[in-house]
């Protein structure tokens, strides 16, 4: 569609830049009739639709992006202008991974008051975004005005938690024994998303006012660590001191799961045509993660919306761990093994599960049309680029792939 539009918006302005003033008049006049005509009948269906189905069938047609733009352009949408941008900065929202709402519409200016949850995309990115869905939605309103919120309220109540570690109920120790939690600087994902280990222009080591712990609002550096939330099953930004805390899996009853830094390029990984079609996938990029406590394991892959996820078949994945012994040492939540099969790619990985997401996040804030557009297709290229030069090649299959393992001290 939106080719369609850039077509006939170059075709009306070839129509009034035509040097001959009577072809030029006759053919605005057309057009005219045409719109005019095409109105009418767009008014009629309208009528029909509400007697039948009232204002909430009319509303669903509105929400189709073709409809609902011949709609708008002959003033027959049936939501009003505050409805409309409201649902616009949701999307947009969700898009985003942000929080934001309409806080005030007047005198031709909608304001939106943005709040960010952790590692998120650029305030430019944001602004962009926000503004173009509220002019597609409401072409009437003339300027958008973001107005950043301030953090949100802690998660957790942390204090009484580090009380208690620093009385001894709990410890935190070191995740895989050779250094210190936190040290690995996990790059924050911006515009330009990246494997959370990537140098990248934000891993500058400096604080960032933007973004925040998400279990004790502390300012943040853009370079930082993730904790998984199992309940909300998402990761959560955290400081120094939260990934130290959480590190130790009793802290906070379990909840939380610091995110490892291991990325792992397997080597040799087997899986054939045949098993990947079990796998029930219809793209052609997924990763697959084991579930703590029921011992399921899910396999998601991106889209557009974001992470859509199913039950793996058992016995799928029972082959996969045997053929590939290195799988049997995937941490669950928090660990996924990622399948790149993307334009004959066969590329197998072992992750963070932030990674994974960094990933659905670059596909999801950059999408266009029906094929991605050619700039997420150049983002998920650089996406893959900065993870080959920064991850370990490491065996999948046979023994050495098992020994290897286990000389990393990794556990499942």
């Amino acid at each position: 569609m939106d080719e369609r539009t850039r077509r006939i918006e170059e075709l009306l302005e070839r129509a009034v830049s035509l040097p001959e003033p009577g072809a030029r008049g006759t053919v605005v006049e057309l057009i005219n009739a045409l719109l005019g005509l095409y109105g009418d009948g767009l008014a009629r269906i309208l009528a029909v639709v509400r007697a039948e189905g009232g204002d909430e069938l009319a509303v669903r047609l509105a929400s189709d992006e073709l409809v609902g733009s011949l709609l708008l352009l002959h003033d027959l949408h049936p939501l009003g202008v505050r409805d409309r941008v409201e649902e616009a900065v949701g999307r947009a929202a969700r898009r985003l991974g942000v929080t934001a709402e309409l806080a005030a519409l007047a005198d031709g200016a909608a304001r939106v008051r943005v709040r960010a949850a952790g590692c998120g995309p650029s305030a430019d990115a944001v602004r962009a975004a926000v503004e173009e869905a509220v002019r597609d939605a409401a072409p009437e309103i003339e300027r958008v005005e973001i107005e950043k919120a301030g953090p949100g309220p802690a998660l957790i109540p942390v204090e009484s938690l580090r009380r208690r570690a620093a009385d001894g109920g709990t410890r935190p120790v070191a995740v895989d024994g050779s250094r210190e939690p936190g040290g690995h600087a996990a790059a924050a994902v911006r515009a330009e998303a990246r494997p959370a280990g990537a140098p990248g222009p934000d891993a500058t080591g400096r604080p960032d006012p933007e973004i925040r712990c998400e279990l004790c609002a502390e300012p943040l550096e853009a370079a930082h660590r993730h904790l998984f939330d199992r309940t909300a099953r998402q990761p959560r930004c955290a400081c120094r001191a939260c990934a130290v805390l959480f590190a130790d899996p009793a802290a906070g009853g379990g909840r939380y799961r610091l995110v490892p830094d291991r990325r792992w390029l397997l080597t040799g990984f087997a899986l054939d045509d045949e098993t990947w079609a079990a796998l029930n996938i219809p793209v052609q990029m997924a990763f697959l993660r084991k579930v703590s406590g029921d011992g399921r394991v899910e396999v998601c892959y991106p889209s557009p919306a974001g992470v859509v996820e199913a039950d793996c078949d058992q016995d799928v994945w029972d082959r996969l761990v045997r053929d590939n012994p290195v799988l049997a040492g995937l941490t669950e939540d928090v660990e996924a093994l990622l399948v790149n099969r993307v334009r004959g790619a066969r590329e197998h990985w072992l992750l963070p599960i932030d990674d994974c997401y960094s990933l659905v996040g670059l596909l999801r804030s950059g999408w266009r049309g029906f094929t991605g557009g050619s700039e997420v297709w150049r983002r998920l290229s650089t996406y893959f680029a900065d993870l080959r030069a920064i991850a370990e090649p490491v065996p999948a299959r046979g023994p050495a792939g098992h020994e290897h393992l286990l000389e990393k001290g990794v556990t499942s």
